[in-house]
């Protein structure tokens, strides 16, 4: 949709709500973060973040969290953090949703940066890298990107601590979740919610590559837990070590490598709307 007609139903729906509104189109990053740290400053108490998962996952570096509370209007490639809340996902709904109240949600933290969605290392780390060098529309399938690497993979050594049990495993895939879907739409870990004060961690442990291949549809569907070396465990602080350091990734992102400390922020952020 064009901005200016966006940025129009956005201005009907404010008025008849009877607030105050200002629409700001940040020129880059930093002039987002810029606007979002500010933001209180000028008199606002709430943001409305037009964008994906990235656009949410950025807002969140700045925010004063005691301050903003955020929503979103999906306009992204992903959008699993507006999946969360089970609803169309159009621009009315997202605006009828934003004016429906709000849900304390927990927030995750690695070094510094949190994020609302995923953080760990393995296959969708391997995706990311992958999507970053690949053009068109395939670039946006995740199925398809996942599939791309199956042949290629390799297990990793891992050591994962969840609540200061240390687990050794050889796995695929380590990645502690606080919303349950990553990827536009897989079903990563279909019992996380943001409101437990807990995060799923799925751990993909060493199968053959042909069941990993057979996994990974199962992985987007949500029936993969419980099968064969498919663990899911809940817990509050994770560490991820590796024999050599690996990349990891945050809400679909790249960042820093192995090892990784992850920490839950339990009723941290307060987001617009009512999740399912």
């Amino acid at each position: 949709m064009p901005p200016d007609k966006l940025s129009g139903i956005v201005e009907v729906k404010f008025r008849k709500e009877g607030e105050e509104y200002k629409i700001h189109t940040p020129p880059s990053p930093n002039d987002w973060i810029e606007a979002v740290h500010t933001a209180p400053d000028k008199g606002f108490d709430k943001l409305l973040a037009v964008g994906g998962d990235g656009s949410v996952h950025l807002s969140l570096q700045s925010m004063d969290f005691e301050k903003l509370s955020l929503g979103v209007i999906p306009a992204g490639s992903g959008n699993d953090i507006y999946r969360a809340f089970g609803i169309p996902m159009n621009i009315t709904s997202a605006l009828d949703n934003f004016f429906a109240g709000e849900e304390i949600v927990d927030v995750g933290e690695t070094a510094g940066r949190y994020f609302l969605n995923t953080a760990g290392c393995g296959l969708d780390t391997w995706t990311i890298e992958i999507k970053n060098r690949s053009k068109g529309r395939l670039a946006r399938n995740y199925l398809f990107l996942f599939l791309k690497i199956a042949r290629a993979l390799k297990p990793l050594d891992l050591e994962i601590t969840i609540d200061g049990i240390t687990l050794k495993r050889r796995a695929y895939w380590a990645v502690a979740a606080n919303n349950g879907s990553i990827g536009g739409g897989m079903k990563l870990a279909p019992g996380a919610d943001m409101r437990d004060g807990l995060l799923d961690v799925l751990i993909v442990g060493d199968v053959s590559k042909a069941e990993m291949i057979w996994r990974i549809p199962q992985i987007f569907k949500g029936t993969h837990v419980g099968r064969t070396k498919i663990e899911v465990i809940k817990g509050r602080n994770i560490v991820i070590r590796s024999a050599e350091p690996i990349s990891c990734a945050l809400d679909g992102e790249l960042h820093g490598n192995t090892p990784i400390e992850i920490k839950l922020h339990h009723a941290k952020l307060h987001l617009r709307g009512r999740l399912k």
